[in-house]
């Protein structure tokens, strides 16, 4: 007896015809196949759910940063203080970036670190170009269109060349005004230079704010 009429046997019993045994079998082939696909269309389906929580926490954590980080006043003097506290922090780390801090096309401080060219130039303005226009940072802008599956160009029609989804330039907040500029970093992944940001201002308002 061949090992495949055993293993029919096995499955569908010794007292089924030939004929039958193959139709059986068959049918056991396809609903087993259909098994191991929906399996996979389940499996895939959680990756995806995992992907967009993981992603919608990260919009609320970034959106909860936006809240947190806003300025009572902020001046000429204030951009540069800034300016030279994400500077200190940029040396500590041992990394190279650009800064940017801007209110609309008035730029209020630049500063750009052995180590960055033109380009990075070119990355804070787009990106500080996002922030002024969607009112929130650009990381933020970025893993939202991620999660809709959009871009700048298709949703809001704004030109590539010109503003950027990419981390690393956040919304200057002002208590009772809302937002009137941007400070912007560029040379590090743009998950780093969002960080970068955050850190920065995290504890210059704080330290702002006590004294």
């Amino acid at each position: 007896m061949q090992k495949a009429d055993i293993k029919r046997i096995l499955l569908f019993g010794k007292g089924c015809s030939t004929l039958k045994l193959e139709n059986r079998y068959r049918e056991y082939s396809y609903y087993s196949e259909s098994n191991l696909i929906n399996n996979k269309k389940e499996k895939i389906m959680d990756q995806v759910s995992n992907k967009d929580k993981n992603l919608m926490d990260q919009i609320e954590s970034v959106k909860a940063e936006e809240l947190e980080l806003i300025f009572s006043e902020f001046s000429h003097e204030t951009a540069i203080n800034l300016g030279y506290a994400l500077h200190e922090k940029a040396k500590i780390l041992g990394v190279s970036v650009t800064i940017d801090i801007r209110k609309g096309d008035h730029i209020l401080f630049h500063l750009a670190m052995e180590g960055t060219s033109p380009n990075n130039d070119r990355w804070v303005k787009r990106k500080s170009n996002t922030v002024q226009f969607l009112h929130m940072s650009s990381y933020r802008a970025g893993l939202e269109n991620i999660l809709s599956g959009e871009t700048l160009a298709s949703q809001q029609y704004l030109n590539p060349m010109e503003y950027a989804e990419h981390g690393g330039s956040f919304p200057l907040t002002i208590k009772g005004t809302g937002v009137i500029g941007a400070v912007t970093v560029s040379g590090l992944p743009q998950k780093k230079d969002h960080e970068l940001v955050v850190g920065v201002l995290r504890s210059f308002i704080a330290d702002n704010s006590n004294s």
